[in-house]
């Protein structure tokens, strides 16, 4: 099996990670906090903004693209500070869901992460993305908490 490389995404590629990362948080705010639609895409649109105000350019962010046969078919974007990394997003493009990829980019990843001398990798995911759990677990992550969320305008 031929596998990938990561490389850092360019500005033209931004923004197509940009859309493809919008519309997947705008999803997964709606299931884990009953948003509707209108306040998700706000809140997503705010929540990469805020994160990425100097887009590729940004202290301490890296964006990735993930490339077989010079073609992308993922994506991931994590913070790196002293020895210490945070993965923020995580995604495979649909055609390229369901073929091992997703343990290819995580250990891509870890191999990116451990060159660049980090010691530890965090990430938070949502209870309903079952998939994501599974791979995160597979590649060796465990729980350290849980995260929780009351609505109190209802």
């Amino acid at each position: 099996m031929t596998s990938g490389v990561l490389r850092p995404i360019n500005e033209t590629e931004l923004e197509q990670w940009q859309a493809l990362s919008h519309a997947d948080y705008v999803i997964d705010l709606m299931k884990s906090f009953d948003y509707t639609r209108d306040r998700a895409e706000q809140e997503a649109a705010e929540a990469i903004h805020n994160a990425l105000p100097q887009g590729i350019n940004t202290p301490l962010q890296f964006i990735r693209i993930y490339e077989r046969d010079h073609h992308a078919v993922g994506y991931l974007w994590y913070s790196l500070e002293e020895r210490s990394a945070f993965l923020l997003d995580v995604m495979l493009l649909p055609s390229h869901q369901g073929q091992g990829m997703g343990k290819e980019i995580i250990q891509a990843l870890i191999h990116e992460l451990r060159a660049a001398g980090a010691e530890e990798l965090e990430l938070r995911v949502a209870p309903h993305n079952k998939r994501a759990i599974r791979l995160y677990e597979q590649a060796g992550f465990r729980l350290t908490g849980l995260d929780m969320y009351l609505n109190l305008t209802q």
